[in-house]
């Protein structure tokens, strides 16, 4: 089995897919954005994470799929000896061991989901702000390359790099 959960990992999207999936869903007016833009934000995040945890939920069933899939053989050994012995205990145990084994597969996606999603939570925020701004009318930019270094900690510049490094007052 050639790496299960990286596979199905590949299959989540990219933080600017799940945004430009929630932008086009959520299909936000001006006016609301421009009044309610804490709110915005708000609406924004839960969407967004709504739509990353049904990816995740697809990515947990297709690692079920593969898993399943490439154990076939001694998943039926393993049922059938214990449905041929007719002992509740022993199905029971035959069974816990076939769960335990995907057990411990689904932990490490897990742990590796909860590793994405820390990274993207940041980056989605960033984002979104600098979508909104832009959407209602208030140019502004994430600093990239050297001039993020010059800036260090700033993750938005308005209205853009150029006049933030020439006069960041």
């Amino acid at each position: 089995m050639n790496n299960p959960i990286e596979k199905v990992k590949r299959e989540i999207p990219s933080v600017d897919e799940i945004i430009n999936a929630t932008w086009r869903k959520l299909n936000f007016k001006k006016e609301f954005v421009w009044k309610k833009f804490g709110e915005a934000i708000v609406k924004f995040d839960e969407e967004a994470t709504k739509e990353f945890k049904e990816h995740e939920k697809r990515a947990l069933r297709k690692l079920a799929e593969i898993w399943i899939n490439s154990h076939q053989k001694q998943i039926r050994e393993k049922l059938k000896i214990a449905i041929e012995r007719e002992s509740q205990e022993e199905f029971i145990n035959k069974l816990s061991e076939i769960f335990w084994e995907f057990g411990l597969l689904v932990q490490r996606l897990e742990k590796d989901l909860g590793n994405m999603r820390k990274a993207r939570g940041g980056k989605t925020f960033e984002k979104v702000i600098v979508k909104l701004l832009n959407f209602i009318g208030v140019k502004c930019e994430m600093p990239k390359g050297k001039i993020k270094e010059k800036l260090k900690r700033i993750d938005i510049v308005i209205p853009s790099e150029e006049l933030a490094i020439k006069k960041p007052d």
